[in-house]
């Protein structure tokens, strides 16, 4: 029961970061930050974790970012707010996005990123999020499905012996 605690409080504590928008700034991506008593690190700090670029490209940097936190003591939900709230002021700089396209990349970091963080907490594997095209899934599935095993299972053996045979 507890996993499923933390991942509500993870969800909550993001939906809390996403950003706002006031009715004297219609159209600005707002980001208010949220200081933390547990870190020691302040905006800059915490922007100076993040990789340049889409963070997410970047898995080991993330992952670098997020055990820096892990180590200050920080809790999970605390790490996910931590990185959203120093996320979004790079996306709200970014000229050329409308505020539509500033609020679709921040929230979808959110989701990324709480994944992440809950999933390297007690993971012994780190798990990829791979956009395939629905004809792979299809053919994925049918060859995992005749093989007596998951999609994923499948596709992870797919990969080591990939990368075996190089």
């Amino acid at each position: 029961m507890k996993p499923k605690i933390q991942l509500l409080s993870a969800i909550a504590a993001s939906l809390f970061a996403l950003p706002v928008v006031t009715a004297e700034r219609a159209s600005a991506l707002e980001c208010p930050w949220r200081p933390m008593a547990e870190s020691r690190l302040g905006p800059a700090e915490m922007q100076g974790l993040l990789p340049t670029g889409n963070p997410l490209d970047d898995p080991a940097r993330m992952n670098l970012a997020v055990d820096t936190l892990r180590r200050q003591g920080l809790a999970a939900g605390m790490i996910v707010d931590a990185l959203i709230s120093a996320y979004c002021p790079v996306v709200a700089a970014t000229t050329g996005l409308t505020e539509a396209q500033m609020r679709t990349r921040v929230q979808r970091f959110a989701a990324r990123i709480t994944g992440i963080v809950y999933a390297v907490e007690g993971a012994d594997e780190i798990i990829l999020d791979v956009p395939l095209n629905p004809s792979v899934v299809d053919a994925v599935t049918a060859r995992a499905r005749a093989s007596g095993m998951s999609p994923e299972a499948w596709i992870g053996r797919a990969v080591d012996r990939a990368l075996l045979n190089q």
